[in-house]
């Protein structure tokens, strides 16, 4: 997710916060705090992710299906090359 720890600790707070996750102390690792989606947080991804589709539908419509096809090759290669940073 290219976030380091201390942001998605926020991120985490804030999520549970409004509601979209739960924070749950795990039982075998007192330091480990686990994260469960709520039927909200559901709600919202789902609403989310349709959104994504239309706008990659509006983005993509004007390119053949090889073309699509070429940009998901450069696309996998960039986020390869990415990771490798990461090491």
């Amino acid at each position: 997710m290219l976030v380091p720890g201390a942001n998605i600790t926020g991120i985490a707070k804030r999520l549970a916060k409004d509601g979209f996750i739960i924070k749950k102390s795990d039982p075998r690792d007192e330091r480990v705090t686990l994260l469960e989606i709520t039927p909200k947080g559901k709600r919202t991804l789902k609403h989310i992710e349709k959104e994504k589709d239309d706008s990659l539908e509006l983005m993509l419509k004007n390119l053949s299906n090889d073309e699509k096809l070429e940009l998901l090759d450069k696309v996998k290669r960039i986020l390869k090359n990415g990771m490798s940073f990461r090491k």
